[in-house]
């Protein structure tokens, strides 16, 4: 699947190699102060480098087997010297096209260490030449100070013995784990932790039907798309669905209602602050099944529309202001009515309206939205 890591053309934005990567960083380590999982997932490197342990050549072996092959060759020679190799690369990346200026079309040379075209690679610093062609060929040799800056980041809120102990005992598997979440979702352990509600028993006609549903008919994205209309989170915590936290980080089960308030025309809602999922009664598994994709194929709507995507995925233009007119206020449409006159002035002011009444306390929600007013 898709991996992030920081991209060395973001040294040319202003700030990119501060505060932007430092703030990324701080939510990282409050989502593991907290236990809480992010929608993302970094590189098997990039997540190697924050624990701070040393790249090998076989982490490029699965990104570029020929280079993997040639860092392989340079090490196991016994005359290194007679390959007349220097500390610079002739680079086709597109990070060292766009930011070296020695450019020629589509390559650029780009030197590992400053001056590093004069300087040959002898028996005595090939392994240091290792070590750089190595970060280099993953992307991360021109972003030490974006990685500095997350790492500073990502320590801010974690305390400094439970630093300490991170970096000396979590692998890089269990670091995204815990970022992350698991990368499937286990259906079977998903079912085990369930709690029910409303007239929704585990053998009711209902609940048996919703669980076959999951794992016949959705495939994982979908699965992942009905656990974030559920709970406010498509990741599922690296120790499972018993761990489950809701409102306010406290540990909530994944919880199904059957509702008698509403028939079968209607769809699923949520209240993701307690991870609910309410269910109609439905007539049969094959309306479950149909309701049940019509909600989720309005989430994937829904964040379209907040994104500001139109269905093909294109940026929405912006609304184009109508031009003014004489009195500089904005002219109507050709083909508008004329406006009516304006009313005569009432004869005495109105008298001001009744102070509206303060609302009600509203309650706090810590993530997600509700699937229906007062959902959360």
């Amino acid at each position: 699947g898709r991996t992030l890591q920081p991209s060395p053309t973001s040294s040319v934005q202003e700030g990119a190699e501060g505060s932007y990567f430092q703030l990324a960083g701080k939510v990282v380590g409050l989502a593991l102060l907290h236990g809480e999982t992010l929608p993302m997932r970094f590189s098997g490197p990039f997540l190697k480098r924050i624990l701070g342990h040393v790249l090998t050549p076989e982490d490029v072996q699965a990104v570029d087997p020929d280079s993997y092959k040639g860092i392989q060759f340079v090490l196991e020679t016994d005359d290194v010297e007679s390959l007349c190799l220097t500390f610079s690369e002739v680079s086709d990346h597109p990070a060292d096209v766009v930011l070296s200026e020695d450019t020629r079309g589509s390559h650029a040379h780009f030197d590992l260490v400053p001056g590093g075209s004069e300087i040959e690679v002898t028996e005595k610093n090939k392994n240091e030449y290792v070590r750089l062609k190595v970060e280099h060929k993953l992307g991360l040799l021109r972003c030490r100070s974006q990685i500095d800056a997350f790492v500073k980041g990502l320590h801010e809120p974690l305390p400094r013995e439970s630093l300490t102990r991170f970096q000396r005992m979590v692998s890089v598997a269990e670091l995204d784990l815990l970022i992350a979440g698991l990368p499937e979702i286990n259906v079977d352990d998903w079912q085990a932790h369930c709690a029910y509600g409303g007239f929704l028993k585990p053998d009711h006609h209902l609940a048996v039907w919703f669980w076959e549903v999951l794992r016949e008919d959705l495939n994982q994205d979908e699965r992942a798309t009905l656990l974030h209309f559920a709970t406010g989170s498509a990741a599922v915590p690296a120790t499972g669905f018993k761990t489950l936290s809701g409102y306010m980080g406290r540990p909530c089960p994944f919880s199904i209602e059957g509702r008698t308030d509403q028939d079968s025309t209607h769809l699923p809602t949520a209240a993701t602050c307690f991870n609910r999922l309410r269910l109609p009664l439905y007539r049969s598994r094959d309306e479950l099944r149909l309701r049940l994709k019509t909600a989720l194929s309005g989430v994937q709507s829904f964040h379209e529309g907040a994104m500001g995507l139109h269905p093909d995925h294109g940026p929405q233009p912006p609304a184009r202001a109508p031009a003014a007119n004489g009195n500089g206020a904005p002219a109507p449409p050709a083909d508008a009515p004329a406006a009516a006159p304006p009313a005569e002035p009432p004869a005495e002011p109105a008298a001001p309206a009744a102070a509206a009444a303060p609302p009600a306390a509203l309650r706090r929600k810590s993530r997600g939205r509700g699937g229906d007013a007062g959902g959360g």
